[in-house]
This record gives C-alpha cells, structure tokens and sequence, in this order.
C-alpha cells in the first residue's frame, strides 16, 4: 500500500499515531495513536484549505510518501453510509470519534471517506498491531509547496 500524509516537519518521519493521540482527529479522540493518510497526494492540500490554516503556517508543513506490504494485514473500509450520521460534520463528533477508535482497535487499517471530499478515502493506521510502524518504508519526504492562489483564499 502506497501512501501521503502531511505533517509539521516535527512529525514527518514520526508514523507512530503519537501526534494524533495527543491531539485527537476527526476519526479518533485524544488518547488513541492513529496515523492518517490518504491515497491522493492532492488531499493533504485540500486538508489544509479545509482547516482554514492561515497563510503563514503553511510553510511548516511536509508531505510524506511510504509504502508497506499490506499482505495479511486486516484492513477494511468503511461506506459514508456506514459511519455514524455525524461523521461529516464541521466539528469533530465524539460519537464519530469512539465508533472509528473502536474499530481500530481491532484493525490494522481502517480506510474512511474523505471529509472534504467524499469521492477520496482517509486511512487510518494502527500503529500499535502487527509491528506496522516496522513494515513501513519511507520513500520521501518534501516540503508541501502551496500554490499562491491557494494562500490568498484565506486572507
């Protein structure tokens, strides 16, 4: 399975959950290690767009590309239809949050809708099943480039 996720340069070869379990997601609260990604390099941007990050924080964030075998792993995906009602709405839902924590518990990989764009898939990792963290490969890491049209829609 070949991934993107985007981080503070802090946390760019960190794929332990450590930043998600400090300070909680959309898909889990603040407790539980989870690691997010995507499948589309373009999403970590709309991510970004979406938090509505002002201009100047922009420059601190890196993407991350890495690869694992994902053969024997359980992994499973879950429809919009599936999620608790709540699952897109604007603030984080603590029903939504506990029901993916729960889910992931018993799973390596669970793979969610996007929030900000339902035709894409968010990725969660386990970081604490079957040794994932060592079967990761990190392929690269780059600074996130944001297009300057991008910045000027949120000042």
């Amino acid at each position: 399975m070949r991934l993107y996720r985007y981080s503070t340069f802090q946390w760019a070869r960190t794929l332990d959950g450590t930043g998600a379990k400090l300070y909680g997601g959309r898909y889990n609260p603040v407790g539980v290690a989870a690691v997010y990604a995507c499948f589309n390099p373009s999403l970590p941007y709309l991510e970004c767009l979406a938090a509505n990050l002002k201009g100047d924080i922009w420059p601190l964030f890196y993407q991350t590309l890495f690869q694992f075998d994902d053969d024997g792993l359980d992994i499973e995906e879950f429809k919009a239809e599936s999620l608790p009602m709540e699952w897109n709405a604007d603030r984080y839902s603590g029903t939504v949050q506990n029901w993916c924590a729960q889910k992931l518990t018993n799973r390596d990989v669970i793979i969610l809708p996007s929030r900000v764009n339902p035709l894409d898939r968010t990725v969660l990792l386990n970081p604490l099943r079957s040794n994932l963290e060592d079967r990761i490969e990190i392929i690269d890491v780059s600074k996130m480039v944001f297009d300057k049209r991008l910045v000027d829609l949120l000042t």
